[in-house]
């Protein structure tokens, strides 16, 4: 019945004239990412001139609250008018692909250069139906990544950079976002991955339970925000979107603050941030840009590795250029050098960097627009 429908759908496609000047954005969640990025590089480029020069539209989950961004919730014949009608179909999770018809110009983004097993590398291979689209990398690495997680063809890739990782360039002053306790010594963001989805019928490693949000033994809540006081740290926390629901009713102090996906434009917020704490998140290849420390929470990485099958790139260790923190104890070391200014990866993380990044100046949404978006 789907591939009846989309198959009618695309015939009625064709019929429908398309507007050069249209491009619809989609991405998880609503406003995010590199699809966030890249819009708001083409609204600030097109603010000198005719108002009517490009028609950007968001096609959307939820109903907009945002008055300064036109949008349409996807699944609405006005939605599914204004994907039909655009020239340029771009996102973050490869949605609508199957849907885009040759006359139009469908460019995935993605939402992270893969060191997790995606596509055809990973569990879903079985599940892909292999469907062109122009993508993005960062480096001849990553490339080679993309291009293998999508069945791609490698001259389908284009090395631009990340727009997202234009935001990391510049650092915002995060006491706009946040109060912050005159007695700070650092911030630091924490930005762990998914580990189980919402229905928890997909669970990877190990799950929050209770307020256990690094998922280490003897971890104690109370104790740890009272360290995060003690030694002068500022800690942002944004689980994934799979998992905000988690802790809805968590104890906090001044010095710990959570956030939810459509809070903050997270990079902008991450750009001020002295420090990251993930685990096998690929945000940490974004942040190599800033040359700032990192450290990676992996007390399940055997158990996690067996779920999904392992990593693109190992051994772990020689890829991730951070402290691995396995026990409470390993949180605190970290503190204590980001405090005591005492960096012992940066040769690591700039040895790293150069193979990820081949470009880091700011100017990846102008690549993308130069060489995606330039007819």
């Amino acid at each position: 019945m789907k591939k009846i429908i989309l198959s009618m759908l695309r015939f009625i496609s064709l019929f429908i004239p398309k507007n050069n000047n249209k491009i619809v954005f989609r991405s998880f969640p609503d406003y995010s990412g590199n699809a966030m990025a890249l819009y708001e590089y083409l609204k600030d480029k097109d603010k000198d001139k005719d108002k009517d020069k490009n028609k950007l539209i968001w096609l959307t989950d939820n109903k907009s609250n945002k008055s300064n961004i036109a949008s349409v919730k996807l699944y609405t014949l006005s939605g599914l008018l204004n994907f039909f009608t655009a020239k340029y179909i771009i996102t973050t999770h490869n949605e609508l692909v199957s849907l885009a018809i040759k006359n139009q110009k469908y460019i995935s983004l993605w939402h992270g250069m893969p060191l997790k097993k995606i596509g055809y590398l990973g569990m879903e291979y079985k599940k892909m139906k292999p469907i062109s689209a122009q993508r993005i990398a960062t480096s001849e690495l990553t490339r080679a990544l993309i291009a293998a997680s999508f069945n791609e063809p490698a001259n389908n890739v284009y090395i631009t950079g990340q727009p997202v990782c234009d935001k990391l360039i510049i650092a915002k002053n995060i006491s706009d976002y946040y109060t912050i306790p005159s007695d700070t010594k650092k911030i630091v963001f924490y930005l762990p991955t998914f580990r189980q989805d919402f229905n928890e019928t997909k669970i990877e490693g190990r799950v929050i339970h209770r307020d256990n949000i690094f998922r280490l033994d003897e971890f104690n809540h109370c104790e740890f925000i009272r360290n995060l006081k003690e030694k002068g740290i500022f800690l942002i926390v944004k689980l994934h979107p799979a998992e905000e629901y988690l802790l809805d009713n968590l104890e906090l102090n001044e010095n710990i603050v959570f956030v939810k996906s459509n809070d903050i434009d997270l990079y902008d917020v991450l750009s001020g941030c002295d420090a990251l704490i993930t685990d096998y998140s690929s945000v940490y290849i974004d942040y190599l840009v800033t040359n700032k420390p990192m450290a990676f929470i992996i007390p399940d990485k055997d158990e996690y590795i067996l779920n999904r099958g392992g990593f693109t790139l190992e051994p772990f260790d020689e890829w991730t250029p951070g402290n691995k923190i396995k026990k409470v104890e390993g949180i605190y070391d970290f503190f204590d050098m980001l405090i005591n200014e005492k960096d012992e990866f940066k040769s690591e993380r700039h040895r790293v960097k150069e193979i990820f990044h081949k470009y880091s100046d700011g100017n990846n949404s102008k690549r993308v627009v130069d060489v995606l978006l330039r007819d």
